[in-house]
């Protein structure tokens, strides 16, 4: 069953409309579904591979570039165990091992050993593996020795091979320190991210780390592969957060998320400033929970003396908030409970020349 955007006929309902309650799909005998950029494949209990929806690049793999409203049959008729797709390009792994790989190769998401920069049907290119993901414009390949390879756009770092350009042949990754990444059991591709699971449930990630949905500490990008978390047992991957599932049944959020539906609340927090010496301003915030491990919103805003308190409606609780002036080299961070219909107002202000600048946190009802 289906349901959502279906603009280029990616639930394969034979028409182009929305659906906004799950709908019966023509299409049976499946055991596993993969959803890409507006383009779906599944694959049958035979191990063939059916694809439908956009296909500008050929990454449906159904012979052409034309997209498809209807399931239609790819030129992987069997044995295939596994299927990925990405934002233009699809993957598949094969029972013997080996790749294949269809769609936008410009960027090297196929590898060097794919004929074209589109390939409108799969082809093979590589072997030995045992379990393939797919990013947004990058791949990555598991082999049976537990080493991990990866291909493709790595602007944010996320094909873990240090590069942050294009990476155009599969490329062992590496660990921060250099060394190859090994004894890994399973990986997982975000859009602009990658994870690896080690056999000890140690978690390791690469990529994009703009709304710390790696690293919480900081929000630079990993070239190379860190480690981020242990007694971990599996990973779910969105475009700006992770969720990461630990041995002992609890979950870490990292990354832009509302995890606890905090937002929209009748609780507010106000922020203001008041700089009559310099002028200086805010020019961001940031909200996180009160581990400051889930960032709940980014604000793009610029908070000036004179000009109305930015405010931000929240329910209960305790948060972190991160202010960047702008002659600051460093952010600053106030964490702070704001209560049920009550205000937390957060004040940069210029007192006197034998004072300077403080920062004020006042609450009220």
């Amino acid at each position: 069953m289906g349901s959502g955007s279906n603009s280029d006929g990616a639930l394969g309902l034979e028409d182009k409309k929305k659906y906004h309650t799950f709908t019966s799909i023509p299409v049976n005998d499946v055991r596993t579904v993969a959803m890409g950029n507006s383009f779906t494949l599944v694959m049958k209990n035979n191990g063939s591979v059916w694809a439908t929806g956009w296909n500008a690049y050929g990454q449906l793999g159904v012979g052409d570039m034309t997209a498809k409203d209807r399931f239609t049959a790819t030129n992987l008729t069997a044995d295939v165990s596994v299927i990925a797709a990405g934002g233009e390009h699809s993957l598949a792994l094969k029972k013997d091992g080996t790749v294949w790989g269809a769609g936008y190769g410009y960027v090297g998401a196929l590898g060097s050993n794919a004929p074209s920069a589109e390939n409108p049907s799969f082809v093979q290119i590589f072997s030995g593996a045992k379990a393939i993901a797919a990013g947004a414009e990058h791949s990555l390949i598991l082999k049976t020795d537990g080493t991990v390879y990866a291909s493709g756009g790595s602007g944010f770092g996320q094909t873990g091979t240090g590069n942050t350009g294009e990476v155009k042949t599969f490329t062992q990754v590496v660990e921060s320190s250099g060394t190859p990444l090994r004894d890994v059991a399973e990986i997982f591709a975000g859009y602009y991210r990658s994870f690896a699971l080690k056999t000890d449930g140690t978690l390791w990630a690469a990529g994009d780390n703009s709304y710390r949905q790696l690293v919480p500490g900081n929000d630079n990008n990993c070239p190379k592969f860190v480690k981020i978390a242990s007694g971990v047992k599996s990973v779910s991957v969105g475009r700006t957060h992770s969720l990461i599932l630990k041995t002992d049944g609890t979950i870490q959020t990292l990354g832009y998320v509302n995890p606890f539906d905090q937002l929209g609340g009748n609780s507010t927090i106000e922020v203001k400033v008041n700089d009559t010496h310099t002028y200086d301003y805010i020019t961001y915030l940031r909200l996180y929970d009160r581990s400051k491990t889930a960032e709940l919103r980014y604000y793009d805003q610029n908070i000036v003396t004179g000009g109305s308190a930015y405010t931000i409606k929240v329910k209960p609780g305790t948060y972190s908030l991160e202010l960047k002036l702008k002659n600051a080299t460093s952010s600053t961070t106030h964490t702070f409970t704001v209560s049920d219909n009550g205000k937390v107002t957060v004040l940069y202000e210029w007192v006197s020349p034998t004072v300077g600048y403080r920062w004020t946190i006042t609450s009220s009802k």
